[in-house]
């Protein structure tokens, strides 16, 4: 995020600004407001947007500020200095021949008018803030902030490895195995954006002013502060998010307005990461959370997500010789077993053949 985003947030944090009691001149010398009309991003963009939507009262005061900023706007006007002063001096002239012809115009002298003053008022604020994009704290062609590179961090957990880690921000991210997760090494002032894959447990630090983004190929969850499981494996159809405790969106990371649901505690989310099609459910925390303490969950699974489940759990590879008879619903939890342990029990329910080599597992039905 460039420089003066970051000034404009911390600035606004320091001073406390209640745009609600904001008048046409506060916009007008409000460097920052300038910035956002003159030279906005989708970040910045953001903050505004909101402070709108929050203060409706002042959508006519935006709207004039922003309409007398643009025509001082000499950013993409080539040309000396001394050239954009004079431009700058027809636009003053103008409005003070306005001005001064209004007034002539009365027949008779008088105290100058409360209407005199406000027009004077308007062109002294148009005097303030040219002299502050001539001093060049607009002008780009004038002054070019270099950005920062800010390093970014990646984790990832192999097969049958897991991964407690902790972000900038004070938020704990539990990774399941095979997942991938790169988050900036500082975040920024507008909000904090981390892309994921795999499975991991959520604890989001609460930021109220800075909404937390995770960006799964297509799919964006946004949260403020909660917990919860995201399940994003990339070679899953299915994408979803179980929610334990506090608030949290799930966004199109394409702008698809179908996919745009809030999801409150002991509610779970499935989206069809190509259809965008999704379905919410109650769920049970065990088979959603069990496995970061140790217990491996099936509900109703196929021999085919039991034996992609027990791969990525244990960290072997498996080879199926042929397929069973009968279709599998496996329905069981176990905690803390041995690969060794599970496949016994499963020998004797399912009628398999197992042998197990190092990292390797052969199963013949």
């Amino acid at each position: 995020m460039i420089h003066s985003l970051h000034y404009f947030i911390e600035a606004a944090e320091m001073k406390k600004k209640n745009y609600k009691y904001y008048n046409l001149e506060d916009f007008l010398l409000d460097e920052e407001f300038v910035r956002w009309i003159l030279n906005s991003d989708s970040a910045l963009d953001y903050y505004w947007q909101n402070i709108i939507a929050n203060h409706p009262e002042q959508q006519n005061a935006i709207k004039k500020a922003k309409e007398m900023i643009l025509l001082l706007q000499f950013k993409q006007k080539k040309g000396t200095s001394l050239e954009r002063q004079a431009v700058l001096g027809n636009i003053l002239k103008r409005n003070v021949s306005k001005v001064s012809k209004q007034n002539s115009d009365t027949k008779s002298r008088r105290l100058i008018s409360i209407s005199y003053i406000s027009r004077f008022a308007a062109v002294l604020i148009i005097v303030i803030i040219a002299a502050v994009l001539l001093n060049g704290i607009i002008d780009q062609s004038q002054q070019k902030v270099a950005p920062v590179a800010i390093a970014t961090i990646t984790k990832t957990t192999k097969p049958g490895q897991k991964l407690l880690i902790k972000l900038p921000d004070g938020t704990s991210v539990y990774m399941n195995s095979e997942s991938s997760i790169s988050y900036p090494e500082q975040f920024a002032n507008a909000a904090r954006e981390i892309k994921f894959s795999g499975e991991a447990y959520f604890s989001v630090a609460e930021d109220s002013l800075r909404p937390f983004l995770i960006k799964s190929e297509n799919i964006i969850t946004k949260v403020l502060g909660t917990s919860f499981n995201l399940n994003a494996y990339p070679e899953e159809e299915l994408f979803s998010v179980a929610l334990i405790t506090g608030k949290v969106k799930v966004l199109s990371g394409d702008n698809n307005e179908n996919l745009n649901v809030e999801l409150f505690p002991s509610q779970k989310i499935l989206v069809n990461k190509s259809s965008l099609a999704l379905k919410t459910s109650s769920f049970d925390i065990i088979s959603e959370i069990g496995w970061k303490d140790g217990i491996l969950v099936f509900n109703n699974s196929s021999y085919q997500e039991v034996f992609e489940k027990i791969a990525r759990w244990y960290g072997v590879n498996v080879e199926l010789k042929n397929k069973p008879n009968k279709q599998w619903q496996l329905k069981g939890k176990f905690h803390d077993n041995s690969l060794n342990q599970l496949m016994e029990n499963l020998e004797y329910t399912h009628k398999l053949k197992f042998e197990l080599y190092e990292k390797n597992l052969t199963v013949e039905f």
